[in-house]
């Protein structure tokens, strides 16, 4: 062994001599510490620990005891500099990092590579941030330096003080194994100016940094781990590239630097010497040309770049020799002592040179605060709550949203409008769509395409005939940075085939890389989406900027093919009063206090307040919390969905009714002050032709709270009125009740007549009625000459974009998509679904002004966001603010009604059951007997969506109205409120 060594010695002595002036020359010092006391340190050690301070192993918290008393076993013995970890999970790594410090009479530097979080190396409950190329493609630093921070934060809240990253490699060769998503980009300015955000956020928390992987791994085909990659560059075409990012970096007070694996024969002067090793790359070019003083690390020493060349022990002493402080990885600790014992004893490193990088790690451990007061165990409790924050995922989310990138959008095909084209929608990749799917569907109505019918020629040309715009989006798994992006063969001719003849919007959720294979394909598109990474988030937001509600700012941050290149990427802007989806935090909400949303509403399906509920939070026109919970019925056949639709009731009055009353006002074809009898002919002369129609909306106009229509048509022994109501259709029973069951336009006429023939209550005080509504649907037809129903749907549902709003879905969906409400018993003999519950709209072939109504939470959110914008939703202006103020301040005046006109208040006095009594005086709504609420509160910007079939299997279910439970509700959303002022709220709740 030693004469080995001595050949060695000879050829490393080339090495010491120029050393001595590098080390005592000026340079920015990244680690200002106290001489003295690092001077007393370094006194004390034995040169084993000086070579063990060089020394970092790889730690593993995956592997069990016996790992870690082996490595325990390697501090104690070594006086190891420090431990990278590797695979496992923050409460094992916690455990295994106190065993460690306290058995290490130095404190350890603990390190991980975590470029994009913890998540980068485990796998257990971390969080991770988007990739670097994910933010190479953002216009803006800021959200760089945010999540660089939070990354610094996590590492400092399980016991590691040293982050290898970021990497600054140019990322300008596609074929990059290694680099590719984890660099941020090809323009080198911008790679420099993300690289030193990222650097800033860790120096600030203070978390040591490493620029990687020096001079450059950007520009090669093969990996650095399993051979040794060449860069055979000039030094000309090196300077003004590869090395701009560190070069420009060391003036920062930059704390490491990684020295990658590369034969760059321009830096090193020899062909296939390891630049981790190289005396001219580490010693010449990046400490004295640089003047570099910061900590210089190698890249793992058992990877093969490096392994293949030298042997154990030789590969350490050479990266020392040449200029590294740090040995990441070496494998045979007992060797590596020998080498460094001998080289020392024959002066091939010198005291100087063993000071000058021991130092320089213990002035790192002293930045770090490693020698403040006596190691602290570092605690497990909350950890997984640390790491994952509303704030995390907040940061996240922005990244994806800034980064998104529109590469062509030919006449602005983008956004999409559900009124301008016939969409469908075709899904390629192996990964779930999901949430494209649910989200997309929020702002266009599309038929869904099958790709394995698509795939056979055949069909082709059939199937996509009757559709002018095709969506195609490719999901493919980014679980990490390396996973493969190209398509095959079958996914790129089926693309191929449809570019040609249809339009075309794609959307890839992968590296633009994958643009290389679609090259030819791409000058046929219309418009090219790319996200860069497959998420939840990245689904959402995607379906957001093709829906017009998020904007698109991201540009292409690498060259692809001829015609995607850098810098491409049109700026698109969302609009500010349509509906989206974001983090409750962003918009000023308390997601842990919103989680108590899940709770209650389990706990109704448990308690059988109902077998299933919607639930939706909607604040400053983006949507915060939006799920579904429990079945469609007990018997659990059927989970409730976010897109099932539900009979809404009485939100009828003020979603129907009341919202194109409304417009009937503003055009000046309705006066409030007018009686029924001044529009409606057939109430003229009975004692409802004086009521004024502004009482019957304030329901103060003495009518009864309904009639049971149905009754009179039982005859007994389960017959039904033959005069009214038919098993089968015909042209006389033309108006379906619900399954085999039809009545007659003579019903209706009757209806109105007992309507008409009613008596009067003797007081105006308020009643709640569904008679009135009867009246002014009456009145609403007469005036426009056209259906109620269709009316709706022209005037307020189609513009807005309520796809699944309306009356009689089954006449638009499929039944399964509609939850059934009652098991009727008494007069339809069946289970109610599809068909309105209420029997006196249903006897009016489903079209009634008090109820009939159906819709989901999403699409009914849209209605009453526009009402919380005061009329005004995705750019166009539906009422005037003044109308809307009209019609819903109340009559404070009026203690005993708390109604507005058509819409519900909180009640004045106190509690009622039917509000929290928790939102501002300004706030709004309505209530439906069939277990729904829709709330809109102006000043906070607030809608709240309740929509349940609490009436199954029976209306008698008066659990539902006892627990308060929508009250309760209402009011977690309102306490989650982070900014609200409390000045403008009623002063007591539940």
């Amino acid at each position: 062994m030693k004469k080995h060594i001595a050949g060695l010695v000879l050829i490393l002595c080339l090495f010491s001599v120029s050393f001595t002036k590098a080390y005592s020359s000026k340079g920015i010092d990244p680690f200002p510490a106290d001489k003295a006391f690092i001077d007393s340190v370094y006194n004390t050690m034995t040169l084993n620990e000086k070579i063990g301070q060089l020394l970092f192993v790889a730690g593993y918290s995956n592997r069990g005891p016996y790992h870690l008393k082996n490595l325990r076993k390697k501090v104690t013995k070594y006086g190891l500099g420090g431990i990278i970890f590797f695979q496992g999970g923050p409460s094992r790594q916690i455990h295994m990092t106190n065993e460690l410090q306290r058995s290490s009479r130095i404190p350890l530097l603990i390190a991980m590579d975590a470029e994009w979080g913890l998540d980068m190396r485990m796998k257990d409950s971390t969080f991770a941030f988007p990739w670097s190329m994910t933010m190479g493609a953002m216009r803006d630093n800021t959200m760089i330096y945010k999540a660089s921070a939070r990354i610094a934060q996590h590492l400092k809240r399980i016991g590691v003080h040293f982050n290898f990253a970021p990497s600054a490699d140019i990322n300008n060769n596609p074929q990059n194994p290694i680099i590719g998503n984890r660099s941020f980009g090809e323009n080198r300015l911008s790679v420099l100016t993300k690289s030193r955000a990222y650097i800033q956020a860790h120096r600030h928390n203070r978390v040591l940094s490493s620029l990687k992987h020096f001079p450059g791994h950007g520009d090669t085909s093969t990996d650095s781990h399993k051979t040794l990659p060449t860069i055979p560059y000039s030094r000309e075409r090196l300077d003004s590239l590869e090395l701009y990012p560190f070069k420009n970096l060391i003036r920062d007070t930059l704390p490491s630097v990684m020295v990658a694996h590369l034969n760059i024969p321009a830096l090193t002067g020899v062909e296939g010497v390891p630049s981790s090793i190289s005396k001219g790359v580490i010693h010449d070019l990046l400490q004295t040309q640089f003047n570099y003083k910061g900590l210089v690390v190698t890249d793992a020493l058992n990877m093969k770049g490096l392994a293949n060349h030298l042997k154990d022990g030789e590969k350490e002493l050479a990266a020392f020799m040449a200029g590294n402080d740090i040995l990441l990885m070496p494998e045979k600790l007992s060797i590596v002592r020998k080498y460094f014992r001998e080289a020392y004893f024959n002066q091939v490193i010198t005291e100087q040179r063993l000071e000058h990088s021991v130092k320089k790690i213990l002035r790192a451990k002293y930045w770090t605060k490693l020698f403040d007061k006596p190691f602290q165990p570092i605690s497990t409790t909350a950890v997984y709550d640390d790491i994952q924050t509303e704030e995390d995922k907040a940061i996240k989310r922005r990244i994806f949203e800034e980064a998104a990138t529109v590469i062509k959008n030919k006449e602005k095909i983008i956004p999409v409008h559900h009124q301008k084209s016939k969409y469908a929608w075709l899904k390629l990749g192996d990964q779930d769509a999901t949430e494209f799917d649910q989200t997309l569907s929020t702002y266009i109505k599309y038929d869904k395409l099958d790709y394995d019918e698509l795939n056979r020629a055949f069909f082709v040309g059939r199937k996509v005939k009757d559709y002018e715009t095709l969506i195609v989006t490719l999901h493919q798994d980014t679980s990490n940075p390396w996973k493969p992006y190209k398509m095959t063969d079958d996914e790129i001719d089926v693309l191929e085939t449809l570019a040609e003849d249809k339009k075309l919007i794609f959307v890839t959720f992968n590296s633009p890389y994958g643009l290389i294979q679609l090259d030819h394909i791409v000058p046929n598109m219309e418009a090219v989406l790319v996200m860069y990474q497959h998420t939840y988030d990245t689904q959402q937001i995607a379906a957001q900027i093709l829906g017009g509600a998020l904007p698109a700012r991201g540009k292409i941050p690498v060259n692809v093919s001829y015609n995607v290149r850098i810098n491409m990427g049109e700026v698109l802007h969302g609009c500010q009063d349509c509906i989206g989806y974001e983090s409750p935090v962003t918009m000023g909400l308390d997601p842990q206090k919103l989680k108590a949303l899940d709770a209650l509403l389990s706990k109704g399906i448990d308690k059988h307040y109902y077998p299933g509920v919607q639930f939706l939070v909607a604040r400053k026109n983006k949507i915060v919390y939006h799920k579904a919970f429990g079945h469609h019925t007990y018997q659990k056949k059927q989970k409730t969905q976010r897109s099932d639709i539900y009979d809404l009731a009485s939100i009828t009055k003020v979603a129907s009714t009341t919202a194109i009353i409304m417009k009937m006002v503003e055009q000046g074809k309705l006066d409030l002050d007018k009686t029924v009898g001044h529009y409606l002919p057939i109430a003229r002369g009975t004692n409802k032709e004086d009521l004024i129609l502004r009482d019957i909306l304030m329901h103060r106009a003495r009518l009864r709270g309904w009639i049971p229509f149905y009754k009179d048509l039982i005859l007994g022994n389960g017959r039904i009125d033959p005069r009214y109501i038919a098993k089968s259709f015909s042209s006389r029973f033309n108006r379906q009740v619900a399954d085999n069951m039809y009545s007659s336009e003579e019903l209706e006429k009757w209806m109105y007549s007992q309507i008409l023939e009613s008596d009067l209550l003797d007081s105006n005080k308020y009643v709640y009625s569904d008679l009135g509504y009867y009246l002014l649907k009456k009145i609403i037809e007469l005036l426009t000459g056209t259906p109620l129903d269709e009316l709706l749907e022209r005037e307020v549902y189609a513009p807005i974009g309520m796809f699944t709003t309306g009356y009689n879905p089954l006449r638009r969906f499929p039944k399964e998509r509609v939850v059934p409400t009652e098991v009727d018993k008494e007069f339809r003999m069946q289970t109610i679904q599809g068909y309105v519950h209420d029997p006196g709209a249903a006897l009016l072939d489903g079209v009634a002004g008090h109820a009939g109504l159906f819709s989901n939470a999403v699409d009914l959110s849209k209605l009453f966001m526009m009402f919380a914008n005061y009329g005004k939703y995705n750019g166009q202006q539906f009422l005037k603010p003044e109308t809307l103020n009209s019609f819903t301040q109340g009559d404070l005046r009026d203690v005993d009604n708390r109604r507005a006109i058509g819409f519900d208040k909180q009640h004045i006095l106190g509690f009622d059951g039917s509000t929290c009594r928790c939102g501002t005086r300004s706030s709004y709504g309505h209530f439906g007997f069939t277990g729904t609420m829709a709330w809109v509160d102006p000043k906070e910007e607030l809608v709240i969506l309740f929509l349940s079939n609490r009436v199954y299997p029976t209306a008698k279910n008066y659990k539902f109205s006892s627990s308060y439970i929508r009250a309760k509700a209402q009011k977690i959303v309102y306490d989650a409120i982070i900014d609200k002022s409390p000045s403008i709220y009623y002063p007591y709740g539940i």
